[in-house]
């Protein structure tokens, strides 16, 4: 019940970060400078303390732990679709995740680039990463969404506006997108008329020593995810074969299982 508990209340932290960051992307439509002064300056004020930094990095960490940990526990890989799809979702943000961290937040601390969504956009734009960036949001937002589906879907009053919900979910991130796509060309209008302004995404020994980092980072995270899951199978296979117990049933039918299945 605690692990429980703890993955709810982080989960739901994290949820609300990620609109503020929506939201936040949103009001690009007005342009980069309603981003800077609403998005930024405003909706993720709270989460850029030290205080809310401090809070996101312990929530990322619990509640990517606890997954795991449930994950680990399980005896076999069988589960509803949408609970697959939110595990699989989970698993596929953090290399996105890390890189976007990397180049934003280390860049900002390691070699003092502006932290700030001209940049961001502006990094974007040089690199031609807008899918990728793109594809990081999605993935975000539908484990989230997922999650908070599966937690609220037992209350009535969530389920008789379920369908305000989904219209929700869906258009908040149709106007981040909107948003980031419209000041991001805002963005590249200004570094076209003001070449200088695009040295502010930093210098290519920088930006290459960004990546350098992302990358191992990645790279270590890939690594733990297939020992864990080769160490899973491993105590799997083990827990089918010496605490294995057959049910023979009067049609003949033999089903073999580890103990703590259920037989039904």
């Amino acid at each position: 019940m605690m692990e429980r508990r703890a993955r709810i209340v982080t989960g739901l932290t994290l949820f609300a970060y990620a609109a503020c960051h929506f939201l936040g992307h949103a009001t690009g439509i007005f342009g980069v400078a309603a981003m800077e002064v609403v998005g930024r300056g405003v909706l993720l004020a709270p989460w850029r303390t030290p205080l809310g930094r401090g809070v996101l990095l312990v929530f990322v960490l619990v509640h990517a732990g606890l997954g795991v940990r449930a994950l680990f526990k399980r005896h076999h890989l069988r589960m509803p679709a949408t609970e697959g799809w939110q595990l699989a979702l989970g698993l596929a943000i953090p290399p996105l995740l890390i890189e976007h961290v990397v180049k934003v937040r280390v860049g900002a601390a390691a070699f003092d680039i502006p932290d700030t969504y001209h940049r961001v956009l502006s990094a974007i734009w040089a690199t031609a990463a807008l899918g990728q960036h793109f594809l990081l949001l999605g993935l975000v937002w539908a484990h989230g969404c997922i999650g908070l589906h599966q937690w609220l879907s037992r209350h009535e009053w969530y389920r008789r506006r379920r369908d305000l919900f989904l219209a929700g979910a869906i258009a908040l991130p149709f106007l981040a997108a909107l948003g980031v796509t419209n000041a991001g060309w805002d963005v590249a209008d200004t570094a076209l008329r003001d070449p200088a302004a695009a040295t502010q995404i930093g210098s290519p020994a920088e930006l290459a020593a960004l990546a350098d980092w992302a990358r191992r980072i990645q790279i270590g995270y890939g690594a733990a995810i297939a020992l864990a899951l080769l160490f899973w199978l491993f105590r799997s296979g083990l827990q089918s074969r010496s605490t294995a117990v057959r049910v023979t049933y009067p049609s003949g039918r033999v089903v073999v299982a580890p103990r703590g299945f259920s037989v039904l």
